[in-house]
Parts: structure tokens; C-alpha cells; sequence
């Protein structure tokens, strides 16, 4: 345990929404290995489980000297809690490993950040750009990286909980990755906080009454990540990817579709990560080509179950249709010949009737008779062969006990008892079209024209006439600055200070042939400007300042002071809220401890939300209301808002 006050805190390396990591200038802060330690501490309105945090650095004090350097390799995990009067404030962590920052292009600029997931999960083109370049291989062994760290957690009674694609970064170098916010990891079911999830990437989602927190919601969120890493070409990765496991390109390993696959299904079905290590390092053995993108532009539906058995590299061939043992063929009995049906069977070959001689009236009954008999006989015998045609499933042997005229009736028979095999067009199926399938007219929106702020979102709502239209309807984001899912919900790029905007961009809307277009606009409007004023506190002048228009729902900022000249010590920091009246206490916000001149002093202050017109920064005042004059520069390194740090 350390005290707060012995560390030398220097600058702020990087923040979040539970606490900012700060450098420290004192050289005894080091592992056993003699990396360097840096402090996390705990922004104002957080409150983490002492006890949960003592039984973290506990666990790591009782590893061996390989645990702890294998630990350390893969995450920042908390080595010793820090404590100021008597109070937990935050821990101290290893720094990040320089080889998990990189340079990414970002439209403003190239830009060092950490090489979170988040920057791999773009479309191909938009990947590139950034200056990243994945092949097939080194995918598969980022994911083989984040196996071996789950591993090792998991046998040791750990689990990720909150897993998602910003809390792991990577390194494209040695291929290997290392884990970020291991305070809201579960260990052994304790945690420091209590568990949340990442936004399209709650094992939830799919399944609410699952826990969070285990082996298996693990391995469903690996399942996850793997999905959105492999699909290079699909916009539909850009920060809000889906589940769907068509989406996967035709050249992942058949071995790694699988447990994918099977990861996404419940939890009494998921792959083990022995399965994961072992279908990732045959896929890395065999691994000789890139992955082939999905072609299809448009989104795939989601399923409402993946079903196990995917195998993307090695599809099943579909079958061709096999060629028919006999035409098909519409047939058209010919016309019955002049003089009856009586005279065309009893005619000769020329196909005309014989004129019989002249009879008499007896003879002409005879005659008459006959005629009916045979009439009678003909029916028989075509009832004979319908009824042998049926009994045999219209086999072609009929074919030959039929007359030669009785052919076209009996191939007519055949066509319409004949039951098709699945490679065999059924007659009827061939000149008997099925009904016309209800085609889409238009498509209502609910809106055509959006302007969304960066990590906004909105119902798109399309309606389809008829409405009993076949045709179902689509969503398709035209590029990576917004994400539509298959419900219509739009979602802007989420913020970063790296992009200025604004941006133009579109949805497209489909159902059949009928298409519609949603012109969209992102936009960052979150900026503000501000002056300096002096102004009165108590009648002592505070250092103010204005800024150049309210702003909403602040939560917080981060305060350096430089001050060349005045008095040391603290500095009470007061923030008015605009609409007159006076200053007071509850307006008080935080302090930022100033011990030398000419040397920045920063504080994160935290507060309840309130709106800000106005910083007030007041001198330290002696005991009978006196103080000196001062000159400072002030830095307003990050303000709250909107949820948002800009």
C-alpha cells in the first residue's frame, strides 16, 4: 500500500470514466522486474470495493516471479492500492508497453493513441488509410493472443466480464495484446465494481438471463471479437458489427468458423478455449492467403439462432440440377379426324374415313351397334391404362403396350402423376408457373434528411406498400461514419478528438426494387471557446474564466495551474452556473495543489452534474483575509459533458 502523497504525481497519460492515469516521478515505484508503475486514480463519484481491491493486488503478491512477469506481459493489473488520510484513491499498474501505441491517420492527422481493437474493426479501405495493414495470419494470431490471456485468467479464477474491442490493445509487431481496466475484472466472483457491459457486446443481448462475469460469457464475447476482426470488407464491423455468422469472408479457416460459431450459441454449447487454441494455431499453420471479403454490399438478417455446422472455407457444393430421363413436353392431342372417333380408329393409313357401301335399314342398326360397342370398349380400355399409369408412379415402361394414337393421352397421363425427385423439374412445375410473388411499390420513411451529433442516435423507420409486400426491408449505411442496424437504429461515429467533421453520409433503404436514400449529416458541435476575466469571491479577485456560451450537464474537467508568481498552496476552484446570484460554497468543486513555480499543477475534479458559464480559480487567502497578487496561465485539458470528454 502507498501513500498518495509519496509518489510524485506528475502528468496525466490517459483517461476514462472511472479514473486518469498519471506518471509518477518516484524512481522506488518499480516491479520486480524494474518496469515502472504509474497511478490510476479514482475519479470523485466513484466508489470501488475496498476489500474487492485488496483481494487483486493480494492475488498478484502471491504469484511466482514467471506469474507476475506473465501477468504483467498482458495486462495492467492492480499491484498496490494507494491511500490518502486514510481513504483509497487509487492503485499503482505497470505503464503501458511502448509497443501498444501506434500512429493512426486519422482525417485530422496522424494522431499516437493506444492501439486499441477499436482501430481494427473498420472497413478494409478505412483500414488502410489509418495505415494499418492486417493479413489473414496476423489476425489469427491476435486472436491466438487473446486465447493465451484467457487461458491463463481462467485458470486462475478470472474472467474479462466486461470484454470488448476497447479494453484490449495490440501490437502488430510481435503480434500480442494487452488487457486495460483489469479493476473491473471478476476475480474468484469478487469485484471492485459493480459489472457492467459494453454496448454491443452484452452476452445480454442475446441472452438476458446468462450471467456475467464467467468462463462462458467469455468465450461468447471471443466469439464476437473473432466475427467483427475477420470481417474486413463489412461496414456493418465499424464499432457495431453484428452477430450474424454469415458475415464471416469464404476464406476463414473452416476450423475457426466453427468455433465461432459455436461460441455465439448458449452457454452449455460454447467451444472450451482449449478448442479456440487449437483451431487458431492450425488455421495459423495452414494459413497461406488473405481472406476473401464478403461480396455482397448489402447486411445479412440477422438469425434468430446460429446453428453449428458452419464451415466457411469449404462450403458444400450445391448440386447441379440432374438432367431428366425423359422431355417434358406440353402435349396436344391431335384433332379427332373427320367422321368420328368410330371411323378414325377403323381408318387406313391415309387417315381419312372409307365410305362404306350402301345398307340396309337392318344393317344400319347393326352397324349403329357396333359402333356404340366399340365406343364402349374404347373407354374401357383408356380407363385400363390411366388407372396401369397411376399404379406404377408413371413409369416410361407403359410406353410399350400403348398404341401409337393413344401415345399423346398417355404421355399427357404421365406428366401430371409423375411425383419429381429433389434433381428433377416436375412437368407441372415447368408449364405451370407458380403465382407472382407481391413485389414492394414505395417505402415511407419517418424521415429523409438527419443531422446527427458524433455518437447520436436514431429510429429510422421505413413502411412498405403493399403492405403485404414478399419483399423484405433493408438498411445499409453507406460508409463508416454512422451504423445501421436491421431494425433501422442509425448510430453517428462515436466521438473522438481526433475528427473535426462534419461529415456527409447516407442510409440506404431497400425492399425489392424499390430503394430510398436518407441523406445524413455528423457534425461535432461539442466545442466552446472562453476569455479571462477577473472577478470576486468573498471580495477576494479570482482568476475567471467566461466562457462563450453554457454549457450543459458538465461533470467534470481537468485543471492545470502555472503559476509564476503568487502565493503556493491551494487553489479553490468554483464553477458558476450562469442566471445571477451569488457565489458559495455548494459552487466550490475541487482544489488544485500548486507546490512550485512555473510548473504546471493539474487536478481531475469530478462533481454532480450542473451546467458551466464560468471557472473560477481563487487564490490561497490567509488567516486575516489577505493575499498576494499572482500571474498564471491556466490549461483546461479536459471538460465532461454530453458524455463525452472533450
Amino acid at each position: 500500500m502507498r501513500d498518495r502523497g509519496s509518489l510524485g504525481i506528475d502528468r496525466e497519460l490517459a483517461e476514462g470514466s472511472f479514473g486518469s492515469v498519471y506518471s509518477i516521478r518516484n524512481a522506488e515505484c518499480t516491479t520486480a522486474a524494474g518496469q515502472k508503475h504509474v497511478y490510476k486514480e479514482y475519479k470523485g463519484y466513484v466508489t470501488p470495493n475496498t476489500d474487492s481491491l485488496h483481494a487483486f493486488t493480494t492475488f498478484y503478491e502471491d504469484l511466482s516471479a514467471w506469474g507476475k512477469a506473465y501477468l504483467d506481459s498482458m495486462c495492467a493489473w492492480p499491484h498496490a492500492m494507494v491511500t490518502e488520510n486514510g481513504y483509497l484513491t487509487g492503485f499503482l499498474m505497470i505503464k503501458v508497453p511502448d509497443k501498444f501505441y501506434r500512429t493512426i491517420n486519422f482525417s485530422s492527422g496522424p494522431k499516437l493513441v493506444e492501439a486499441k481493437f477499436e482501430h481494427l474493426l473498420l472497413p478494409g479501405d478505412l483500414l488502410r488509410r489509418r495505415g494499418i495493414n492486417l493479413t489473414g495470419k496476423t489476425r489469427y494470431e491476435l486472436l491466438l493472443s487473446v486465447v493465451r490471456g484467457l487461458d491463463f485468467f481462467h485458470e486462475h479464477g478470472i474472467c474479462v466480464g466486461d470484454f470488448s474491442h476497447s479494453n484490449i490493445l495490440f501490437s502488430l509487431t510481435d503480434a500480442t495484446v494487452f488487457f486495460l481496466d483489469c479493476d473491473s475484472f471478476h476475480l474468484n466472483g469478487s469485484t471492485v465494481f459493480e459489472p457492467t457491459e459494453t454496448g454491443n457486446w452484452s452476452v445480454a443481448e442475446r441472452y438476458p438471463d446468462e450471467p456475467v462475469g464467467t468462463p462462458q460469457s467469455d468465450v461468447y464475447k471471443l466469439g464476437l471479437l473473432a466475427l467483427r476482426l475477420l470481417m474486413e470488407s463489412d461496414k456493418a464491423a465499424y464499432y457495431h458489427a453484428s452477430a450474424n455468422i454469415e458475415r464471416l469472408p469464404a476464406g476463414v479457416d473452416a476450423r475457426v468458423g466453427a468455433v465461432i460459431e459455436g461460441s455465439l450459441l448458449d452457454a452449455s454449447n460454447r467451444p472450451t478455449i482449449a478448442e479456440w487454441d487449437l483451431a487458431l494455431k492450425s488455421a495459423i499453420a495452414s494459413c497461406t492467403s488473405e481472406l476473401e471479403p464478403v461480396t455482397d454490399p448489402d447486411p445479412v438478417p440477422e438469425p434468430a439462432q446460429p446453428t453449428r455446422g458452419y464451415r466457411a472455407a469449404t462450403p458444400e457444393p450445391v448440386p447441379e440440377p440432374a438432367q431428366p430421363t425423359w422431355a417434358y413436353r406440353a402435349v396436344t392431342p391431335d384433332p379427332t379426324p373427320p367422321g368420328g372417333i368410330g371411323v378414325w380408329l377403323g381408318a387406313g393409313s391415309t387417315g381419312q374415313p372409307s365410305k362404306a357401301p350402301p345398307q340396309s335399314r337392318s344393317g344400319a342398326w347393326v352397324g349403329a351397334t357396333i359402333s356404340i360397342l366399340l365406343v364402349a370398349a374404347l373407354i374401357l380400355i383408356i380407363a385400363a391404362l390411366t388407372a396401369s399409369a397411376d399404379n406404377r408412379g408413371g413409369s416410361s415402361g407403359d410406353r410399350g403396350g400403348t398404341q401409337a394414337d393413344e401415345r399423346p393421352l398417355a404421355a399427357a397421363t404421365r406428366s401430371q402423376t409423375r411425383r419429381p425427385d429433389t434433381s428433377t423439374r416436375s412437368a407441372s412445375a415447368a408449364s405451370q408457373p407458380s403465382p407472382k410473388p407481391i413485389g414492394t411499390d414505395s417505402i415511407a420513411l419517418n424521415a429523409t434528411e438527419l443531422t446527427l451529433e458524433m455518437g447520436e442516435v436514431f429510429q429510422l423507420t421505413a413502411a412498405k406498400s403493399p403492405t403485404n409486400s414478399e419483399d423484405p426491408i433493408t438498411f445499409r449505411a453507406a460508409d463508416g461514419n454512422i451504423t445501421v442496424d436491421q431494425t433501422g437504429l442509425v448510430l453517428a461515429r462515436r466521438y473522438d478528438d481526433g475528427y473535426a467533421g462534419p461529415w456527409d453520409t447516407a442510409v440506404e433503404v431497400t425492399s425489392g426494387e424499390v430503394s430510398r436514400t436518407v441523406q445524413v449529416q455528423v457534425v461535432n458541435s461539442h466545442g466552446w471557446d472562453w476569455r479571462d476575466e477577473n472577478w470576486k469571491i468573498d471580495k477576494v479577485n479570482a482568476s475567471t474564466m467566461v466562457f462563450d456560451h453554457v454549457i450543459r450537464d458538465c461533470t467534470g474537467f481537468t485543471l492545470g495551474v502555472n503559476l509564476t508568481e503568487g502565493d503556493l498552496g491551494d487553489w479553490d476552484i468554483y464553477v458558476y452556473q450562469g442566471g445571477g446570484g451569488t457565489l458559495g460554497e455548494a459552487d466550490r468543486v475541487g482544489r488544485v495543489r500548486v507546490t512550485s513555480l512555473g510548473e504546471a499543477a493539474y487536478s481531475k475534479l469530478a462533481f454532480s452534474q450542473r451546467d458551466v458559464a464560468w471557472i473560477l480559480i481563487r487564490p490561497p487567502v490567509d488567516p486575516d483575509g489577505s493575499y498576494r497578487g499572482w500571474r498564471l496561465s491556466v490549461d483546461l485539458q479536459a471538460i465532461e459533458y454530453d458524455g463525452y470528454v472533450h
